[in-house]
């Protein structure tokens, strides 16, 4: 006659086997989450930052100009759209500041980047240099003449 102990499993603790599968469930889910909270958080901060470039007077007065010079729209077509991403930096102190931006444009014939440099004195900005370089042409389109509009 062989003696074996007696087991007693409380019916509400969960067996080895759940809470494996478990495990399986919460691991992934997460890594899921902190992954997402990360991209979420990284975009949230490139989409922020780009909006600011593109609300700044600078960006705003080099697409005006590339969308209303003649040139421009004979190379690229109507209409004339800006691209998504703005390469370069607005620096502003008070009333004064500094810009430099690059930023592709585009339309149904091709495609071009508009470049503007400037500075703001006083509350005015001042642009040494608004132009557009298309890929085939050998000079780029100069847009820099006239006032600067507010």
């Amino acid at each position: 006659m062989t003696y074996s102990p007696a087991t007693f499993d409380h019916p509400s603790s969960p067996s080895p086997v759940k809470r494996r599968s478990c495990l399986w469930f919460i691991l992934p889910a997460g890594c899921l989450t902190v992954m997402l909270v990360c991209c979420g958080g990284f975009s949230a901060f490139f989409y922020g930052v780009m909006g600011i470039l593109k609300s700044s007077p600078p960006y705003q007065v080099g697409l005006e100009r590339a969308k209303t010079n003649p040139e421009v729209k004979e190379a690229l077509g109507e209409p004339i759209d800006a691209g998504l991403f703005v390469t370069g930096s607005v620096d502003l102190d008070n009333d004064n500041g500094h810009a430099d931006l690059n930023y592709p444009i585009s339309g149904p014939k091709g495609t071009g980047s508009v470049r503007v440099k400037g500075t703001k004195n006083n509350g005015v900005w001042n642009y040494e240099e608004i132009s557009v370089t298309l890929p085939n042409a050998e000079k780029s389109i100069d847009l820099s003449g006239g006032p600067a509009p507010e």
